[in-house]
């Protein structure tokens, strides 16, 4: 199973871009603590404000998604984004052979959102020749500031060709959006990076992708810095042990959701970890650290989002069908939406009867729905990502709330779902 869904989603919108409006991917705030469903009063035009194009940008780019956000004020919209941008018309790469697309320019910005409007953008470029590519963003609130970590690459010439990991930088800015000190992590010393989580005291945790054996099964190191960019421990993940999201909380609990898998039967089950503050697996959450979630037969299971407020975690991910035969393997995306709530360190019973919410998808009969983030409202579950139509063409970006039990949140616009067309 395919473990870059993060590049993976760069990727299909760097090819997408040409086919997509100008303007920034939207963010959608719906209600969250209230009982209706409406959009948040006062965030941008019907509870969705289009972020525009950052000040400073080099090129003009033609399509963007957000990659990371942070609430500074809840009650008031106060919201923090990072997001990428990939477009333009005004590049001079390469074009080699019919399968190799040119590469289009792209970049990354950080906005703040203050009182549901644009407050301030900017972009975040690096030297000429270099790519920003952001990983996390975070506020820390004393001292006041804006926290984004970026991986700054040498972009290959195409999208066929690798971009080249040069080093990952922690940028500081003030509330204002002034530039502050960054701190440099070759990856010589400190890894490439593929992921990253602010913490709300201002430290740092990036993923390390890895793998070991004949096999070549994950091996995963997580590396974690104080709020001056200190190291401060490295911790290497069990053999099969995959990351794709890290969270930190409040009390420095680091939550890892992704996948693990053996030589035995070369499965990919859902995979959440815990690590306390120190970097050893956290022995309060699962069974020594861990909560393994089996995948059903012929399919990979992974949580691809996790969020943390207090003792609760919430992870969704998806099933994608992995057959015997590789020749029968679809390119029909995730066949099942998978979601899943923790209490007291173990599944939480309450949440749909054993703490996971699996919603098939047939192809043809619906829309899919990817997810790319989730949010714990409370004792509700809020889901994000993009629902493609059955035609495999109409995209819309979506959010999806699940009750305290599980089912759909009918009190949350019509069925659960709040969506807008891209």
């Amino acid at each position: 199973m395919d473990r870059s869904h993060r590049r993976l989603r760069r990727a299909a919108a760097a090819l997408a871009a040409t086919a997509v409006a100008t303007g920034a991917f939207v963010l959608i705030q719906g209600d969250a603590q209230a009982a209706p469903g409406d959009p948040l009063a006062g965030f941008g035009s019907a509870g969705a404000l289009d972020l525009g194009l950052p000040s400073g940008c080099t090129t003009c780019p033609d399509a963007s998604s957000v990659v990371d956000t942070w609430r500074l004020a809840p009650a008031a919209g106060d919201v923090v984004a990072g997001y990428d941008w990939i477009g333009g018309t005004t590049g001079t790469e390469p074009v080699v052979g019919d399968d190799a697309p040119e590469r289009p320019p792209s970049g990354t910005a950080l906005a703040l959102v203050a009182g549901g409007s644009v407050s301030w953008h900017i972009a975040l470029e690096g030297a000429p020749g270099e790519e920003v590519q952001l990983l996390a963003v975070g506020y820390q609130p004393s001292p006041a500031t804006v926290i984004a970590v970026v991986a700054v690459v040498q972009p290959g010439a195409t999208l066929a060709d690798p971009d080249t990991q040069l080093r990952q930088e922690i940028r500081r800015f003030s509330p204002t959006g002034t530039a502050g000190t960054t701190t440099s992590l070759p990856t010589g010393a400190h890894g490439a990076w593929t992921d990253a989580a602010v913490a709300p005291d201002g430290t740092v945790v990036g993923i390390e992708a890895g793998s070991t054996g004949a096999q070549e099964l994950p091996s995963d190191t997580l590396r974690r810095y104080d709020a001056a960019g200190a190291a401060r421990w490295t911790t290497t993940l069990p053999t099969g042990d995959a990351v794709e999201d890290v969270e930190v909380s409040a009390a420095g609990r680091v939550v890892v959701a992704g996948s693990t898998a053996t030589i035995d039967d070369g499965a990919h089950d859902g995979l959440l970890l815990a690590l306390t503050d120190a970097g050893a697996l956290d022995t309060s959450f699962g069974v020594g650290g861990r909560i393994v979630s089996p995948a059903p037969a012929q399919q990979a299971r992974a949580f691809t989002a996790a969020d943390v407020d207090g003792d609760a975690v919430a992870a969704v991910g998806a099933d994608w069908w992995q057959p015997t035969d590789p020749d029968a393997e679809s390119d029909e995306g995730p066949g099942a939406l998978v979601a899943a709530r923790t209490s007291g360190g173990a599944l939480d019973p309450t949440f749909d009867g054993d703490g996971l919410v699996v919603v098939p998808w047939e192809p043809g009969l619906g829309p899919r729905t990817d997810p790319t983030d989730v949010l714990v409202d409370g004792s509700r579950t809020v889901l994000g990502g993009y629902a493609v139509q059955a035609d495999a063409f109409t995209t819309d970006a979506a959010l999806v709330r699940r009750g305290a039990d599980g089912a759909a949140d009918d009190a949350f616009v019509a069925d659960g779902t709040a969506a807008r067309g891209l």
